[in-house]
């Protein structure tokens, strides 16, 4: 196999992982649209990942913006096959959130669990502060249900 052919395998490799949460990113997009539409205090953007747009945007905050009742806020959803631990490589939106909810914005991170199909939150404020590793998305702090609107709800 020629190094052009391996370097082809890899690239679809890497855009296959990083396909791996559009699932989840359409969920949370359906289920905030849907309370656009009931809700006149709330609105949100979705906004373009600079790896889908192969990098020639700047990345983002996250993958939402959000304002509600005059709260902006901003929130990340990330998804993962199996396991109960979200890594900081997989989360490299991390420290511009953190500095957004300094300024003041509600910061969400939403993480689908495949596998047993439920959807974990925290705000980004009450992660723990780490520079590598994982976080246990299984622990207090973090709150889990089934259904990604009402854990949004809860959350805001």
């Amino acid at each position: 196999m020629s190094k052009e052919d391996e370097g082809f395998f890899e690239a679809k490799a890497r855009r296959k992982k990083g396909s791996q949460g559009k699932p989840a990113e359409d969920a949370a997009h359906e289920a905030l649209a849907k309370l656009r539409a009931t809700n006149l205090n709330f609105d949100f953007d979705r906004l373009l990942d600079s790896r889908a747009a192969g990098r020639v945007v700047a990345p983002t905050v996250a993958d939402f913006t959000f304002c509600y009742q005059g709260r902006a806020g901003a929130l990340e959803i990330k998804s993962m096959k199996d396991g109960h631990r979200l890594a900081y490589s997989d989360f490299p939106q991390y420290p511009r959130m953190k500095r957004r909810a300094a300024a003041g914005a509600l910061c969400l991170v939403a993480v689908y669990v495949q596998d047993i199909r439920r959807w974990h939150m925290a705000n980004v404020l009450d992660l723990e502060e780490i520079s590598r590793g994982s976080w246990d998305v299984s622990v207090a702090g973090w709150t889990d249900c089934v259904v990604f609107k009402t854990l949004f709800e809860g959350a805001v």
